[in-house]
């Protein structure tokens, strides 16, 4: 108790001092509380984002295909897509299907030519998970207009393209067959991740199906 009463005295006997060390102590709790809420929001945008443009909550896959690294083999792709659709439409807590296809290519806008990462998407669909996606100018693709596509915004300034201009996307089938479309820039956008921005190619699901000879999956 007299320890307590000292130590009470000792604090009240110069204010000044007590006053700064209090003040000190208050600066830097709050500057840790701002600088985790930071981190922590950092983190949750980060994650969110990767959720809303790239990957869903999950993804389903044949057996083996990202132990492969995604690769295009045709044997890796789903061969009923329609049945597993129904089946999971009638699993509880989910709101949203598609399906998506992915590979790499080139990307040819007048003499210009850069290597990209190729998104096809169901257009009616691809809505939730374009949230995180800024439109710079033009649109989204739409459901209908299988020839459109959306490029990242760096990829576009790499390209000197802009909306209205067409592009030619290069890439081998999955029965190793060099492959070309044609596709119309009708967006250009801007994802959180600069770096995929300079690579990102979306494109509606059936005309990226007809590059890689995939239709009939």
């Amino acid at each position: 108790m007299t320890t307590a009463l000292l130590a009470l005295r000792n604090v009240f006997r110069n204010k000044r001092r007590t006053a700064i060390i209090f003040l000190s102590i208050s600066a830097a709790m709050s500057a840790m509380i701002v600088f985790g809420g930071f981190i922590n929001y950092t983190f949750e945008g980060l994650r969110e984002s990767t959720i809303r443009t790239q990957l869903g909550h999950f993804q389903i896959a044949k057996r083996g295909y990202f132990e492969q690294g995604a690769s295009q083999s045709r044997e890796l792709l789903i061969s009923s897509p329609q049945q597993l659709e129904a089946t999971l439409e009638t699993t509880p807590h989910i709101s949203t299907i598609s399906r998506r296809l992915t590979g790499s290519g080139l990307i040819t806008v007048g003499q210009a030519t850069l290597s990209a990462k190729l998104i096809g998407v169901m257009p009616e669909r691809d809505e939730e998970f374009s949230n995180y996606e800024i439109v710079v100018e033009g649109r989204q693709i739409e459901q209908g207009h299988d020839d459109e596509c959306v490029v990242g915004s760096q990829l576009a300034k790499g390209l000197a393209a802009k909306v209205g201009d067409t592009a030619t996307i290069l890439s081998s089938s999955f029965d190793d067959a060099i492959n070309a479309v044609d596709c119309t820039i009708v967006g250009i956008v801007r994802t959180p991740a600069k770096e995929y921005d300079k690579i990102y190619v979306k494109m509606n699901l059936a005309h990226l199906q007809r590059l890689f000879d995939t239709e009939k999956n």
